[in-house]
């Protein structure tokens, strides 16, 4: 959790990655798929292969608390 508070509202992989100067994949990945906090979210306008993915968090209190 320490990488979102550290963020500063920045909500693509490398722009966090780029703050925190850490590889964060695997805990995104954790967060996404085993404790349902987080998501990723495509832009309508991307390509169908396209990776550039933004992320939100999903849990109404740490949203909240991030905010």
């Amino acid at each position: 959790m320490q990488f979102l508070l550290s963020a500063n509202s920045e909500t693509l992989k490398y722009e966090i990655e780029s703050i925190l100067e850490y590889n964060i994949f695997g805990f995104l990945k954790r967060l996404e798929k085993d404790c349902s906090i987080i998501r990723k979210i495509k832009s309508v306008l991307s390509k169908p292969g396209a990776k550039r993915q933004k992320y939100e968090i999903t849990d109404n209190f740490l949203n909240f608390w991030f905010r």
